[in-house]
C-alpha cells in the first residue's frame, strides 16, 4: 500500500512537472521516491552524491531547475534538512579546516554535513569503555536542552543552580559517611576529570600548608594509587609535578589495598587515591582501609 502511494504521488509531481514544461528524470527504484530536473541531471548524470546514483533518460525539453514540488518525495524520505543539502549544490560542499569559510551555510546544510561525518563513530549506547552516558531518559534530555542558554556559573543570575549543586555536595557527602561537623565542601564540575585535578589540587595545597607551618620543604610531593587509575591522574601528576607512585594490580587482587598502598606512603605524600569502581572490572577500592 506505501509503494502505490509513493507510485501514485510520483505520477502526481511528473504530472504537474509536465504541464509546467519541466520535463523529470525518476528513480529507476521506486521505493527511493526521488525525481529530478532535466537541469538537475545535466550537473549530476548519475545522481547526485550520497543518492546511490539516480539512473533513468531525461525527456526532451529545456528545465530550468528542480520546483520545490518536485523535490517534495525526496524531502520527505530524507526530512527537510537532507534534501536542503543531498538535493542541491551543498552536496558537494566541504566544512572548513583551517579557516573561516567565505560564505555562510544554513543551519540544516551545517547539520547534516556534521551528522554524516560521526556516521562511523562508535554508537553511544553500546560503548562501555569510557566516561559518557550510554542512555538518558527524555525528561533528563529535555532540561538540558532547555539549560543551553544558561550560564550555571553566574550563580547571582541562576539562583537555582546553586542551590542544586549544594543538594547534590551534600548527598555525595552523606553517601560517603562525611561527618556534618566537618563542613564537606564540594562543587560542580563540567566531567570527573576536572573533579579529579580540583580535588588532588586541594589535597596538595593542604599538603603544602601543614609542611609550610612545621617548615619542612615542599619540593617533592607524591600521591599513591593503583595502576587502574584513569588518565586524569597522569594529568594531576604532570601539570603539578607530583610524583605518581603506581602499585600494580594482579590477578585475583583488582583493586588497591591499604597493605599494598602502605610502603609507598612517606612523609611527602599528598594523599592515597581510592577508585570507586575500576573501569576494567567495576571493583572498588577498600576506601575506608585507605582513609
Amino acid at each position: 500500500q506505501q509503494q502505490q502511494q509513493q507510485q501514485q504521488q510520483q505520477q502526481k509531481v511528473a504530472q504537474q512537472g509536465a504541464s509546467e514544461g519541466a520535463p523529470l528524470v525518476t528513480s529507476s527504484s521506486g521505493s527511493r521516491g526521488i525525481t529530478m530536473s532535466t537541469a538537475a541531471h545535466d550537473n549530476y548524470p548519475s545522481g547526485p552524491p550520497g543518492t546511490g546514483g539516480i539512473k533513468g533518460g531525461a525527456a526532451a525539453g529545456g528545465g530550468k531547475g528542480m520546483t520545490h514540488e518536485q523535490m517534495t518525495l525526496g524531502a520527505e524520505k530524507l526530512g527537510e534538512g537532507a534534501a536542503a543539502m543531498y538535493f542541491t549544490k551543498h552536496v558537494l560542499d566541504t566544512l572548513p579546516d583551517h579557516k573561516l569559510p567565505e560564505e555562510s551555510s544554513s543551519g540544516d546544510v551545517v547539520y547534516r554535513h556534521i551528522k554524516d561525518m560521526r556516521m562511523f563513530d562508535c554508537n553511544p549506547r553500546l560503548n562501555l569503555a569510557s566516561f559518557l552516558t550510554t542512555w538518558m531518559e527524555e525528561p533528563a534530555e529535555k532540561l538540558i536542552l532547555e539549560s543551553l542558554g544558561m550560564n550555571h556559573a553566574d550563580s547571582v543570575v541562576y539562583k537555582s543552580t546553586r542551590d542544586m549543586e549544594n543538594r547534590c555536595v551534600a548527598m555525595l557527602a552523606d553517601l560517603f559517611h562525611a561527618k556534618l561537623e566537618d563542613q564537606p565542601q564540594g562543587c560542580a564540575t563540567i566531567g570527573s576529570t576536572e573533579a579529579c585535578l580540583l580535588g588532588g589540587l586541594n589535597l596538595l595545597k593542604h599538603w603544602k600548608a601543614a609542611r609550610r607551618a612545621a617548615g619542612k620543604d615542599t619540593g617533592s610531593p607524591n600521591f599513591v594509587i593503583g595502576n587502574h587509575f584513569q588518565v586524569c591522574w597522569e594529568k594531576f601528576s604532570r601539570y603539578w609535578d607530583i610524583e605518581m607512585r603506581a602499585v600494580p594490580i594482579k590477578e585475583g587482587q583488582y583493586m588497591l589495598s591499604p597493605e599494598a598502598a602502605e610502603p609507598l606512603v612517606d612523609e611527602n605524600t599528598v594523599c592515597s587515591v581510592g577508585i570507586a569502581g575500576s573501569t576494567y572490572t567495576g571493583h572498588y577500592d577498600d576506601i575506608a582501609g585507605l582513609d
